[in-house]
């Protein structure tokens, strides 16, 4: 399919493009070839060229499918939807001209072989990222916020024990019980520590009685209801098999963090907290200078970390989980994938 493709994207591109008229050539013959070029782009076109565009048209369908369940959105998806419906239109046109055909045509190629180029360099990017964490097992999905583009997913779907990333979703219930009048910051919540102490320290230390305060108090069920109307559907709370996935926890910091999932005051709360999270040696580590809004989780073998990366090329969202791995498995992880976009 890649090499048809190619052959249509190039047969395209040389049949739009007029060519070089031979410097010796006099005016009249290049207002000739002119007017021949301008009559044939505006003749019907040939059966070759709707088939081509059909192919085409075909090809988009199945990569729009294909867009339509990933979580994360796609300049180039919505690029490609938009061609797609101009060329599905001037199939059901009663009279196309043949210029209109290929010049739709050429779009929807265009797009699809970059569609097609970004796939190889997530495949490409996902394999080194294997090698570099082998024994260990790694998940890793990175999203380009600024640029609209998945960089990588790799065992993207693959269940982990959350460790201590699970805290991420206490505090997101934490909001919902201040902002729904239940709870106050300054309200104890444990010993003497208020709420206000407890999510600090849950999310800067990964103090972990607070959190299992917290889901004492209203219950793991609650929060996985939450979790569930957030969009986390491989993610389970339950004390006796905390899981989650990459996805998942990219997902939740599309929503919470880069998204409109909490107020001004509650994301700025949060990403304070998590900017001063004490363990950097992951992917803060692995990023140099940028900004970093991490939450890691660290249990037996498994150890994560999920952030929110902001630098001079743009806002990402990386999340790594590992089993086996380590600190320098998971930076060297982080900085292949920083150096790629």
């Amino acid at each position: 399919m890649a090499t048809l493709l190619f052959g249509i994207y190039t047969s395209l591109i040389m049949t739009l493009t007029p060519p070089t008229p031979d410097a010796s050539g006099q005016d009249g013959d290049l207002l000739g070839t002119a007017v021949a070029e301008e009559r044939a782009v505006q003749m019907p076109p040939s059966v070759q060229d709707f088939q081509d565009l059909q192919e085409l048209t075909a090809e988009a369908e199945m990569l729009v499918e294909s867009a339509e369940a990933n979580r994360f959105p796609s300049a180039v998806s919505r690029d490609l939807e938009a061609a797609l419906i101009s060329a599905r239109e001037l199939q059901m046109a009663p009279f196309p001209k043949r210029g209109e055909v290929l010049a739709t045509a050429r779009d929807l190629a265009a797009i699809i072989k970059q569609e097609h180029d970004n796939e190889f360099r997530r495949r490409e990017l996902g394999e080194k990222i294997e090698k570099l964490a082998e024994p260990a097992s790694i998940a890793v999905v990175a999203f380009d916020v600024t640029g609209e583009k998945v960089l990588v997913e790799l065992n993207e779907d693959q269940q982990f024990a959350s460790a201590s990333t699970y805290k991420l979703f206490v505090a997101y219930s934490m909001f919902e019980a201040v902002n729904g009048g239940g709870w106050d910051w300054e309200d104890r919540l444990l010993g003497s520590r208020t709420l206000g102490q407890c999510f600090d320290d849950m999310i800067i230390e990964s103090d972990n009685e607070c959190s299992e305060r917290w889901l004492e108090l209203v219950g793991p069920a609650t929060v996985q209801k939450q979790m569930t109307q957030l969009g986390l559907t491989d993610t389970n709370v339950e004390w006796s098999a905390m899981r989650t996935t990459a996805s998942d926890l990219a997902h939740f910091l599309s929503e919470v963090v880069v998204g409109d999932a909490l107020n001004g005051n509650d994301l700025a709360r949060l990403g304070d907290a998590m900017e001063q999270q004490e363990f950097r040696d992951g992917i803060p580590a692995g990023v140099g200078s940028a900004v970093v809004w991490d939450k890691v989780g660290f249990l037996d073998q498994y150890l994560h970390d999920a952030a929110v990366v902001k630098s001079d090329k743009g806002e990402m969202i990386l999340v790594i989980l590992t089993a086996g791995g380590s600190w320098e498995t998971i930076a060297e992880a982080a900085y292949a994938v920083y150096d790629s976009y």
